[in-house]
Order: structure tokens, then sequence, then C-alpha cells
């Protein structure tokens, strides 16, 4: 499993950007939140969503993380330049260890889900998880819940589009506000 970051300071293609992160608490839920400014980049990011390239990242782009201590993912939502989420993406997570500090960070357990704000979903490096699996590097406890825990957040998604859409964009806009104030 890899230890991933809030902050990911180890972003090598990324030449220039600002963070911005705040601790909420909504509907009885609460959380940590980042938002990383991408000014400047040494090239185009790009993904697959079901073998087309999408973009992830180029200048002007913005990340928005949010992260929840109880639940087993960790979400990206990808902002264009125009200010619209172009993908929401979710590491499952086996821990989720959040610090209040802009310094947070989770186990990532391999499975990726990419959803478009039109509503598709894919699911991204079962085979990964299946490697790690053979490789000794997770339990088959662990195998088992990553699945368990995907199978679950990709039944829940296309309900929660519109929630999980305004939510986000609530967030986009009170750390943008920090970025211009």
């Amino acid at each position: 499993m890899k230890r991933k970051e809030l902050a990911r300071h180890g972003w090598k293609s990324i030449l220039q950007r600002r963070d911005f992160h705040c601790c909420w608490e909504k509907n009885g839920q609460r959380g940590e939140a980042a938002l990383i400014h991408i000014l400047k980049t040494a090239k185009t990011g790009l993904g697959q969503f079901r073998g087309e390239e999408v973009v992830i990242y180029r200048d002007d782009y913005h990340w928005l993380q949010i992260v929840m201590p109880e639940q087993h993912w960790w979400l990206t939502a990808m902002v264009d330049e125009k200010g619209q989420i172009t993908q929401y993406y979710f590491d499952i997570s086996l821990e989720n260890h959040l610090l209040g500090s802009g310094e947070s960070w989770f186990w990532d357990i391999y499975l990726d889900v990419v959803l478009m704000p039109d509503g598709r979903l894919d699911l991204l490096d079962a085979d990964e998880l299946d490697e790690a699996l053979e490789q000794g590097d997770i339990t088959q406890e662990q195998h088992q819940l990553a699945h368990q825990w995907t199978k679950e957040l990709m039944t829940e998604l296309p309900k929660n589009l519109p929630r999980l859409k305004a939510f986000c964009e609530e967030l986009f806009m009170q750390l943008k506000e920090r970025e211009v104030g």
C-alpha cells in the first residue's frame, strides 16, 4: 500500500502552486478539505476514463480534496480553469488519518473509482489490488474489504451526485475565497 498525503508535496510535474485547507462540519459529518491551485505545470497531466484520455491537470486547474475519518475513500474533485468540475476521483483507502493541519494522509488500498459529472462511473486498478494480494502486500480480508467498500461507493454515487456536486462546489468556493482574500 502507498501512503498518500493531502498536501501532495512530491508532485514533480507541478512547477508552481498554492494550497489552502480547512476543517469542516456539516449535517453531523466532519472532515478536512484542501484546495491545490495548480498555477504552472511542466506538462499537462492525462488520465484514462473507459479507454479515453482525459485531462486531470494543467495550468490553472484546481484539485479539491475531501476526506472524512469514518469513510474508506479520499475524494479529489478536479476543477478546470473555468471553475467546472471535470471529474470526481475516489481513492479507496484502508485508513484516513486527519491531522487538521493540511498534513492529513491515508493508506491507499489500490482501487480507484472515477465519477464523471454526467454520472458515468469507472473502476480502476483492480489488477493492482489482485497483484498486491498475490505478493502478500495485503491480506485476503483487506482485499475483500476494498472490493466491498468500492461496491458500496459505486452503488451510492449515482444517487447522490447532485448532493456531491453541491457540497464540492461549496467547499471549492470557501477555499477559493481564502486564495483571493
